[in-house]
């Protein structure tokens, strides 16, 4: 009778823990990893700036707010559904001495992106359109967007970055049709 007790609280602890992580994957934003050397190459091509702000959709474990931060001087801001995911990645930014990034236990559909210079996302198809009305509304003038792996529907990218397991598309607000 007590095992089943301690599995019923153990059921109840983690149900609020694991419902926002499987909305995550559902609402396309799994937790799948970027590769680095593309990360860099990205930034590269977007030409990021020291003290330039950028915000990651979907920050996973946050490795793209550390090269951010670490490699280009940027101030990153990450948003993060799971809260298993969030905790890892406040972790990894507090393990790796991260002074401009912060992480977010946030949807990051709701969050207001005009300050951001560079918009980074591995998103689906989906959430890419429904985030395009957003991006024009929000973003400013000289604003980029990187998306790994998936387009966004109608617009051309300025940049497509092959030789990854995804491509990586680069795109300048300046040139996006609004």
């Amino acid at each position: 009778m007590t095992i089943y007790i301690i599995l019923i609280v153990v059921v109840i602890i983690l149900i609020p823990l694991i419902i926002p992580t499987i909305y995550a994957g559902l609402i396309g934003a799994p937790l799948v990893f970027t590769p680095k050397n593309a990360i860099r190459e990205a930034l590269e091509k977007t030409k990021a700036k020291k003290g330039e702000k950028l915000y990651d959709l979907g920050c996973g474990t946050g490795r793209i707010l550390l090269i951010a931060e670490k490699e280009f001087g940027m101030e990153t801001i990450g948003f993060e559904l799971s809260p298993f995911i969030y905790w890892f990645a406040k972790l990894n930014l507090y393990l790796n001495s991260a002074k401009n990034s912060k992480a977010h236990r946030l949807n990051a559909y709701k969050q207001n992106l005009r300050d951001a210079d560079i918009v980074f996302c591995f998103l689906q198809i989906g959430p890419m359109e429904e985030l395009k009305d957003k991006f024009v509304k929000e973003l400013k003038s000289g604003a980029r967007i990187i998306s790994y792996s998936f387009r966004i529907h109608g617009w051309e990218a300025d940049e497509t970055i092959s030789g990854y397991p995804g491509n990586v598309y680069v795109y300048k607000m300046d040139n996006v049709r609004r």
